[in-house]
C-alpha cells in the first residue's frame, strides 16, 4: 500500500517490483472544476525460467565419444532457485537413469541417432528446450606398432601392426606408401628385404601402412634408417 517514491508517469519499470507484489495506480483527471480518479491494481506474476539454445558435443561423435550437452544460456527472471534435468534419447526412446548433461559413450552405436532434451524449473513453471539430433558415426580403427629404427641392408626385417576396432568391424591392412617389395599380411604382419641401388652407406625410408574397416581407415606413418655395412 506505500506510495512508490517518483513515480507519477504512465510506465511503471519492472525494477519497482518483484514477484508477488500487489502494485496499484490511480488516475485523477480534472476539468478544473471538478474531478474523478479510478484506481486498478494488479497481482506480479511469476516468470518463467529462460533458456537458451542446446547443443550437443562433438558435433562428429564416435562410438568411443561421451557426449555433452552444450546450453547457450539458462536463468530466472525472479532469481528463483532452478531445478535442471536432461533426457537423452537414442532412435526417439529415452536412455533409462540418463538425466545428467553427458551422455556415456557404451549407451550408444555406430548409426545410433542421439539427442537430448533440458528442462528448466523453478517450482512454479518450467521451460524447455530440445538440440538437434546427431548421428554416431563409425569409428576408426585404433592402431599401433612398434617398428625397428634401423636395419642391416640385404637383411629381412618384420613387425607387427596391431589394431581394433571399437565397433568390431572386420579390419584390413595394406600398404599406403613405402619401398619396392614391402608387404603387410592379413595379420597385419610387416615383412621388407631392402635391396636395390643405394648411394651412402645410409638411407631412410618412408612407409606408411593403413588399417582400414567398414570403410574408415587410418594410417601408421614411419621411417626406417637402412645402413649397408660393406659400403665403401
Amino acid at each position: 500500500g506505500a506510495s512508490i517514491p517518483g513515480q507519477a508517469g504512465a510506465t511503471l519499470s519492472s525494477d519497482q517490483f518483484i514477484k508477488g507484489d500487489a502494485i496499484s495506480v490511480s488516475v485523477t483527471v480534472s476539468d478544473g472544476i471538478e474531478y474523478v480518479t479510478q484506481s486498478a491494481t494488479v497481482t506480479i506474476q511469476n516468470s518463467p525460467p529462460i533458456v537458451g539454445g542446446l547443443s550437443i558435443l562433438p558435433a562428429l561423435a564416435y562410438t568411443i565419444n561421451d557426449l555433452t550437452a552444450m546450453l547457450a544460456a539458462v536463468g530466472d527472471p525472479d532469481d528463483d532457485p532452478l531445478t535442471r534435468s536432461f533426457t537423452w534419447t537414442r532412435n526417439g526412446e529415452s536412455i533409462s537413469g540418463q538425466s545428467t548433461a553427458t551422455l556415456p559413450a557404451f549407451q550408444f552405436l555406430k548409426g545410433d541417432i542421439i539427442a537430448v532434451r533440458f528442462a528448466v524449473s523453478d517450482g512454479s513453471e518450467t521451460a524447455t528446450v530440445d538440440s538437434a539430433s546427431i548421428t554416431i558415426l563409425d569409428s576408426p580403427p585404433s592402431i599401433s606398432a612398434s617398428p625397428p629404427g634401423e636395419i642391416t641392408y640385404g637383411q629381412p626385417m618384420s613387425f607387427l601392426v596391431n589394431a581394433t576396432d571399437a565397433d568390431v568391424d572386420p579390419i584390413t591392412f595394406s600398404i599406403s606408401y613405402g619401398p619396392i617389395g614391402m608387404q603387410v599380411n592379413a595379420m597385419g604382419q610387416v615383412s621388407w628385404t631392402p635391396t636395390g641401388p643405394m648411394f651412402d652407406k645410409q638411407m631412410e625410408v618412408q612407409y606408411g601402412i593403413l588399417a582400414s574397416a567398414a570403410g574408415v581407415s587410418v594410417n601408421f606413418p614411419g621411417s626406417i634408417t637402412v645402413t649397408d655395412l660393406n659400403r665403401q
